[in-house]
């Protein structure tokens, strides 16, 4: 019979430092993933936001269009100056 070889209680310090470098490594992408998601939820918070200040400003240049047709009719109007041209239907 032959003689018993003991396995080794332990991993070599290359290995230890290989495997720690791995985790560090797992873990600094597993934030950095984190972040990429936490942006991109404000992104989209912020773009919702804009969205939502665009279609409120379009809803009140409707508003005063219509007021504008329905005080001096259907006109276009000078932005810079203010006067007033009528469209013939």
């Amino acid at each position: 019979m032959g003689v018993l070889q003991e396995k080794p209680t332990q991993i070599t310090e290359e290995e230890l430092k290989e495997l720690n470098d791995l985790q560090q490594t797992k873990q600094n992408l597993i934030f950095s993933l984190g972040e990429l998601e936490y942006e991109k939820l404000r992104l989209e918070a912020q773009k919702q936001h804009l969205e939502n200040q665009f279609n409120l400003i379009v809803q009140n240049e409707f508003n005063l269009s219509q007021q504008i047709s329905e005080r001096y009719g259907n006109s276009k109007v000078n932005l810079k100056t203010g006067e007033l041209t009528p469209i013939s239907n």
